[in-house]
């Protein structure tokens, strides 16, 4: 392999991480949102919890295809 193809690579896996980690963190707060909806009772929060997990999915779905 040479030296560019290896700088591609780890640019594409490093661009890979950081996408990896940016979903955690919505997750991340998406699990929040939903506890706190829970604890307050709160079932507009829920729904907009519920509502948000579609494009998350899409994401992890994009994500994978990318792997």
């Amino acid at each position: 392999m040479s030296a560019v193809a290896r700088e591609d690579f780890q640019r594409s896996l490093d661009d890979l991480r950081g996408e990896v980690v940016a979903l955690g963190d919505r997750v991340l707060d998406q699990l929040e949102a939903a506890l706190r909806a829970l604890a307050d009772g709160d079932a507009d929060r829920g729904e907009r919890v519920v509502a948000a997990d579609d494009a998350v999915n899409d994401r992890y779905l994009a994500l994978e295809s990318d792997c």
